[in-house]
């Protein structure tokens, strides 16, 4: 019974890698967009080392309104008025 499931399996499989190539659909191409770091949020006053997420997110925490954000150090980042606190 094994023998038969399994020529059938090899014989199924002969029958489409023998397919003609104008029959077989061809999978779309990949499309490559825009990707990569946008460096223009990132902070020119403060280091990474010192700050990482203030050094990262200076640009949104300029812009962003009435937000809070605790880290689990226990630094808070709030903001109201679209200044960085």
């Amino acid at each position: 019974m094994k023998r038969i499931v399994g020529s059938s399996v090899v014989a199924a499989l002969a029958v489409l890698a023998w397919q003609p190539a104008a029959t077989r659909a061809e999978p779309p191409k990949a499309e490559i967009g825009e990707w990569g770091i946008d460096a223009t949020g990132l902070s020119k006053a403060v280091r990474p080392g010192d700050d990482f997420y203030r050094y990262v997110n200076e640009g949104w925490l300029k812009t962003a309104k009435n937000f809070v954000v605790i880290m689990k150090d226990g630094r808070i980042y709030k903001n109201t008025l679209g200044a960085i606190p």
